[in-house]
């Protein structure tokens, strides 16, 4: 099947990223597949962000909106999305990663073999990505997200993704199905756009990971979605587990929340398989600490490639 160029609307989320929102704009339109719009919706920014933005409006290079009042992150990524062509594939931007030049055509080419079959595209499909990590100056911190967090030790799929988010939200491109599903979003506070996507594509669609550094991921003491960074380590992790294991923990509170919202909504949609996984994870509500981490354990058992 031979697909044509796509349209492409890239949506970016700002609140006060004077610091580095112009160099994030520029490495947008540098890509090697240009996106078709950009549009920018700023959460009500004070501190230059908005004069920024709006010299690249009047070089007609972005489509700038300006909240009326705060949204947060969530409401202002569902903000953006809702302004873009309905008919586009939507790519999430942040405002202070610097994208790789191919970001968005190694997007498309990999969702272009996830719609081989036309019928298909009428699915929610999600692709995501790899990403370095670069420090306020730009240098390099770490080559690879993924590498770092551990998530590159297991398998990605539904029931691992239950038990919390396996992908960061400047990496996501969706297709046009997606962008109705992600509308519907409810508003919350307890958890993110990226978590309920992802979701959204193991449970109901498709979702292909790009095993390749596409966004240089700029770590600062403003960052919105990753404030508390911290690498992760099994042996360590596994330790606080013990120490918590003979008291009641608010270990997946949030995760369950998330669950439990994603059920009501989509339930009619789930097969019984996931259903059954949903429901499993959801009675672990009031359990202790080490019944929850049982159930992680049995959830994980056949999908690790490389624990330690």
């Amino acid at each position: 099947m031979i697909f044509d160029v796509p349209k492409i609307s890239v949506v970016l989320a700002c609140f006060n990223g004077a610091s580095y929102i112009e160099d994030q704009i520029n490495s947008v339109l540098a890509q090697t597949l240009p996106p078709s719009e950009i549009i920018v919706c700023d959460d009500g920014s004070t501190d230059g962000t908005i004069e920024i933005l709006q010299t690249f409006e009047r070089q007609n290079k972005i489509k700038l909106y300006l909240n009326p009042t705060n949204l947060g992150i969530t409401g202002n990524f569902k903000m953006a999305v809702s302004l873009a062509n309905p008919a586009n594939y939507i790519a999430f931007c942040d405002q202070d990663d610097i994208w790789l030049p191919n970001k968005l055509s190694s997007n498309w080419d990999t969702m272009s073999k996830l719609e081989v079959d036309q019928n298909a595209q009428k699915l929610p499909f999600l692709v995501y990505s790899d990403l370095k990590f670069i420090d306020q100056n730009g240098l390099e911190l770490h080559p690879s997200f993924y590498n770092l967090m551990g998530l590159d030790k297991f398998e990605h799929c539904f029931d691992t993704a239950l038990f919390g988010s396996l992908l960061l939200g400047c990496t996501i491109f969706i297709n046009p199905a997606m962008r109705k599903y992600f509308l519907a979003m409810p508003d919350s506070k307890v958890y993110y756009h990226d978590a309920w996507l992802a979701l959204l594509g193991w449970g109901i669609g498709k979702v292909a990971f790009i095993n390749n550094r596409l966004v240089n991921y700029r770590l600062h003491s403003n960052n919105a979605s990753m404030p508390d960074f911290k690498p992760r380590n099994r042996f360590v992790n596994l330790i606080k587990h013990f120490i918590g294991l003979p008291f009641k923990s608010n270990y997946l509170s949030n995760e369950i929340i998330l669950a439990e919202a994603f059920i009501s909504q989509y339930n009619d949609q789930l097969s019984s398989e996931k259903k059954l996984m949903i429901a499993n994870f959801i009675s672990l509500k009031n359990k202790l600490h080490f019944q929850k981490k049982w159930a992680f354990e049995k959830a994980f058992y056949s999908k690790w490639i490389k624990r330690f």
